[in-house]
């Protein structure tokens, strides 16, 4: 077991959840992520909203995006053509991408952070993306994401504690694990 402050561990289990539940869709694509200071350097209308919740801490996790953009690469992930998906389709399944990426970066905070809440995903038109100034955000961190060269989304989180001191947690030796099945869901 290892001692880390939170702040700082978060920036790496993010974006390796990003990265890996990104790819996930689209295995054999060129994507590239690369840090961007904030969202507001693209041109997203729209953006899902999400957060995960302790006792100790809440972390909004944003994916800012224009749905246009986005179209080519559902119907990729989704294995049907672009010009058959109405928007409602295309809206659902963006819900589901950031609950997958919400739901494996909360997973693996988990294994430091017990007891963890999550919301289901909102999504918020571009004059609603300033709410999250209201929260005093100790830190934040933004990735633009690329799919075959064209901008998808800008993903990020901010953290927002509620205690003034640092929150330092205690880590597994192994907590990322790269090759986990995320499953799918059944019903009984």
């Amino acid at each position: 077991m290892s001692h880390v402050l939170l702040s700082s561990h978060l920036i790496s289990l993010f974006d390796q959840n990003l990265q890996s539940s990104l790819k996930e869709y689209i295995p054999a694509a060129q994507w590239k992520f690369a840090e961007t200071e904030s969202f507001e350097s693209n041109s997203s209308e729209e953006a899902l909203f999400l957060s995960i919740c302790s006792h100790q801490f809440r972390i909004f996790v944003s994916m800012h995006f224009t749905l246009s953009n986005c179209k080519s690469f559902i119907g990729r992930a989704l294995n049907v053509a672009e010009d058959s998906l109405d928007n409602k389709a295309a809206y659902d399944f963006l819900l589901e991408v950031g609950n997958n990426v919400c739901g494996t970066f909360k997973r693996e905070l988990g294994h430091a952070v017990p007891a963890l809440g999550m919301s289901t995903p909102n999504i918020l038109e571009r004059g609603s993306f300033s709410f999250v100034e209201l929260f005093s955000s100790a830190s934040k961190r933004f990735q633009n994401v690329e799919l075959d060269g064209q901008l998808l989304f800008c993903a990020g989180y901010y953290f927002c504690p509620n205690v003034s001191e640092e929150i330092e947690v205690e880590l597994p030796e192994q907590v990322f694990e790269e090759d986990v099945d995320v499953g799918e869901l059944e019903l009984f």
